[in-house]
């Protein structure tokens, strides 16, 4: 969430974001990150923060992220 806003904080305002809702948050993030920019929702939002998630997975949607963002 942070990546985002730090890119586009017009597109997701991360002060307003509810901290006691990890995943929904992350699910939201997520949706935007699809109809924004068509990354592609590489990992589950449970799995996520359940500490489950593959950290190559995590890896390459962090530098895809930051790849498209930065040309935003």
């Amino acid at each position: 969430c942070a990546l985002v806003h730090f890119h586009a904080p017009r597109e997701l305002d991360y002060y307003a974001l509810n901290k006691g809702d990890v995943k929904g948050n992350l699910a939201l993030v997520f949706d935007l990150l699809k109809r924004r920019w068509g990354i592609p929702q590489l990992v589950d939002p449970e799995d996520l923060q359940a500490g489950r998630a593959e950290e190559d997975t995590i890896v390459a949607l962090i530098a895809t992220c930051r790849k498209e963002l930065k040309t935003f």
